[in-house]
């Protein structure tokens, strides 16, 4: 028997407050994370110290201008191996005002930062249970809601605060997918104008609202049976909003240009279609299969143990080293064996409309998954795409529960269900327990590597430097937040700011600094070239390589390119300084056990070898924020 409608929508809203709690449960330790990576840049921006920005220009972090890239390079800002058309802007004008609300209200107060981030949790978690209500049964949609809000991926967009735009565009797209769906019933103009309204707050938050544009796709070619040209005039509050947000994306000139882990689609189709062969798989393995998709993380995670054992047997990959390049491979292998029999199993306790809601939600997922693609594989990118995964396995575990109410009196469906049953369960308590203990272990990994970045910046062997108006070197850093973000990170915490801030090279590599004469100095490699870390390519890609002898001018010094690796790559580079390499402006650091200490350079003519640099106090589990 229903329930009267106004004791279901009671209902449906104390379920969804019940998840919301339950999921601030689980994230709340992301509160005590800090600042990361950028919002160390956008804190910068927003108070003045790292050059003018609107601020709704926030993610617009460098713009294609080689003028522009030139300063930064002379800043230190961005490397001094970046190409001078190098680009780096995202059309995010609303998150961005967010950002800058924040700050307005508690400047460098990331505790209350992290709180509104949860606040749009919640937010993102209501209107999904609005658009699942909406696509589906109520029992379905309250099963999905908590296994979708306990997905994994929340645990990065609440951790990071400059990640929040996924789940702004988030809370936006599925409201304006509740009201798309909303109008079946109710075709008044004003719900078409509503649902307009909502997807143009969901671009302005960000691309990641191209996500719910695919359940919207989705919908009109699985969800729906009508005509298709009804299915298509449904589409045009949402198809304006995205050719608005195409037409301000050109007009701001955003993109990616430069950066070898990006792919601008706009720009570089035929780059992002090859790059989707790849990293729509091992995302499909993150979202339907709890396989994490970067290969190192899923390593980390499950080497040793007789899963991954299993996995990698069956798709042939012998070893680690094969992983990287089979990881895609296996995914795809698994999919069908694990899906296919739950569902198989399942449909036969699920409706034909439930059947159908979870057809284009899954739909709606892996077409999200396309200009999900013009970035490495991220869980922090896979919130709007984690809610089909969870519609399908909310509705597996509603079809088991049916399957024992009454139990099956013939023999064939008493093995059906007692078949599904253990498949359900295990679905559910991995895409629920599993991933919220998972996402509690990514926000400690990344608190301790924010804690490890500022060991590494104010550790004792810079405690007593006097760094203002000083034209800073580091040898070397361990990654691209010490590389890229040490002066706004010493603006963030009080200390004085350099004049300059200049990183030499960024990554684990062995190195041997060699001083000429009074102001030049050569860095080499030993086994590996430069500039082929993951860190480094994303301002010179590999098909635009430094040749030898390529010069760059980066004001206080001259880098010339001296020797190349057998690879091709360059592996010395000659450092001409504009100053005696003795000069008090000059203050050169180097990475040792407690963080960055003072570089004693070696006498003319003579060579000094340094060890990879590490970030010190790094928990094992622990993984840089990308």
């Amino acid at each position: 028997m229903s329930l009267p409608p106004t004791l279901a929508r009671q209902r449906a809203l104390l379920w969804g407050l019940a998840v919301v709690m339950i999921a601030v449960a689980v994230y709340w330790p992301a509160t005590s994370v800090g600042f990361l990576a950028d919002d160390v840049y956008q804190i910068a921006l927003n108070d003045g110290v790292a050059g003018p920005r609107a601020p709704w220009a926030l993610y617009s972090l460098y713009p294609d201008d080689p003028s522009a890239t030139a300063e930064h390079m002379a800043r230190g800002s961005l490397p001094w191996w970046t190409i001078p058309h190098f680009r780096f802007v995202q059309l995010r004008p609303l998150s961005s005002l967010l950002l800058a609300l924040d700050h307005a209200l508690r400047p460098h107060d990331a505790f209350v930062h992290h709180l509104c981030s949860l606040a749009w949790l919640a937010a993102a978690l209501l209107t999904a249970h609005a658009l699942l209500r909406r696509a589906t049964t109520p029992v379905v949609a309250g099963l999905a809601l908590l296994v979708f809000g306990l997905d994994e991926t929340f645990g990065w967009t609440v951790a990071w605060i400059a990640n929040r735009c996924a789940m702004v565009a988030a809370a936006f797209a599925f409201a304006a997918l509740a009201v798309h769906l909303r109008r079946l019933d109710d075709p008044r103009p004003r719900l078409a104008w509503l649902e307009g309204g909502l997807w143009l707050l969901a671009f302005a938050a960000g691309e990641y609202a191209l996500c719910g544009l695919a359940y919207a796709l989705a919908f009109a070619l699985v969800g729906r049976r009508d005509a298709w040209a009804l299915r298509l005039r449904a589409l045009v509050p949402v198809a304006l909003a995205f050719l608005a947000f195409v037409l301000a994306y050109l007009a701001a000139g955003a993109g990616v240009s430069g950066a070898s882990s990006y792919v601008d689609p706009i720009a570089h189709p035929g780059m992002l279609a090859a790059a989707s062969l790849d990293r729509i798989p091992r995302m499909l393995g993150e979202l339907w299969l709890a396989l994490p998709a970067e290969s190192d993380r899923l390593l980390m995670r499950y080497e040793g143990s007789l899963p991954y054992a299993l996995m990698t047997g069956l798709a042939g990959i012998d070893g680690p080293a094969e992983l990287v390049a089979g990881h895609a491979r296996m995914v795809l292998l698994l999919l069908p064996l694990v899906l296919g029999p739950s569902w198989w199993l399942a449909r036969r306790w699920l409706s034909p409309a439930e059947r159908r809601a979870v057809a284009w939600m899954a739909l709606g997922s892996l077409l999200a998954l396309v200009p999900l693609a013009a970035i490495l594989p991220s869980t922090r990118a896979l919130a709007l795409a984690a809610l089909g995964p969870a519609a399908f396995f909310g509705s597996v575990g509603v079809a088991a529960a049916r399957a024992l109410r009454p139990w099956p009196s013939q023999w064939l469906p008493r093995l059906r269900a007692a078949a599904l049953l253990p498949l359900a369960l295990g679905l559910l308590w991995t895409n629920t327990a599993v991933d919220a203990a998972w996402a509690r272990a990514q926000i400690a990994g990344i608190g301790s590597t924010g804690r490890s970045y500022a060991r590494f910046l104010l550790g004792p062997g810079t405690a007593g430097l006097d760094l203002r108006g000083k034209h800073v070197v580091v040898i070397a850093a361990p990654g691209l937040v010490t590389g890229l973000h040490g002066q706004w990170m010493l603006h963030l915490w009080g200390r004085p700011a350099p004049a300059t801030w200049h990183t030499l090279v960024m990554g684990d590599r062995r190195l041997v600094v060699r001083r000429f004469d009074e102001r030049t100095l050569e860095l080499s490699t030993l086994g590996r070239p430069l500039l082929d870390q993951p860190q480094e390519t994303l301002f010179r890609p590999p098909d635009q390589p430094l040749a030898l002898g390529d010069e760059i001018d980066v004001g206080s010094f001259r880098a010339r390119i001296v020797h190349l690796h057998p690879s091709g790559g360059p592996d010395g580079v000659q450092l001409a300084f504009d100053r005696p390499l003795h000069d008090p402006s000059l203050v050169f650091l180097a990475a040792g056990p407690d963080g960055l200490e003072p570089f004693e350079l070696p006498a003319p003519g003579r060579a000094r070898a340094l060890p990879p640099p590490e970030l010190p106090g790094l928990d094992a589990d622990a993984t840089p924020p990308r």
